[in-house]
């Protein structure tokens, strides 16, 4: 299982990170993270956003805004956990445990600042993981659609 309370010092080396809070529950560790925007992002009015890291036994870790009461979200799941990688990405594209918490917090974070883009403009700002129009909501593997994801990739895979 993925030891989300080992790897909360780690967190300190992030300067997005403002706070951390804890939560040892009897079966499974809630970590709660507040993430400040940093560079352009403050500038530009991003707000501060929190976030409660689940780790459940036997499960993948889910990520969840705690603010979301009145904004829209473009990528979550029916749990309202955020939605940051389809399960069949290619592997340079999504997170796996052994990218540890900093790696986690690093997608979380972007993923946030792509949602409030997404808000003030209407478009998500990189490219999506395809996924069929159909109400099954098939994915379909290998369908990178823009030349730049294509040699992202292909450079992430060496």
């Amino acid at each position: 299982m993925f030891d989300l309370i080992a790897q909360v010092p780690q967190l300190g080396s992030l300067k997005e990170v403002r706070a951390v809070n804890v939560q040892q529950g009897r079966r499974n560790p809630t970590i709660e993270v507040e993430l400040q925007p940093t560079g352009y992002f403050a500038q530009a009015g991003f707000p501060t956003e929190t976030i409660r890291i689940e780790a459940r036994q036997g499960r993948d870790v889910s990520v969840y805004p705690a603010d979301d009461s009145s904004r829209s979200w473009r990528h979550r799941y029916r749990d309202g956990s955020l939605c940051m990688w389809h399960p069949h990405d290619y592997r340079a594209l999504r997170w796996l445990p052994q990218d540890g918490l900093v790696g986690l917090i690093r997608v979380a974070s972007r993923h946030l600042i792509y949602e409030e883009i997404a808000r003030r403009t209407g478009e998500w700002p990189v490219e999506e993981s395809a996924h069929s129009k159909g109400a099954r909501n098939r994915y379909l593997p290998g369908a990178v659609r823009t030349r730049e994801m294509r040699l992202a990739l292909k450079r992430l895979r060496r």
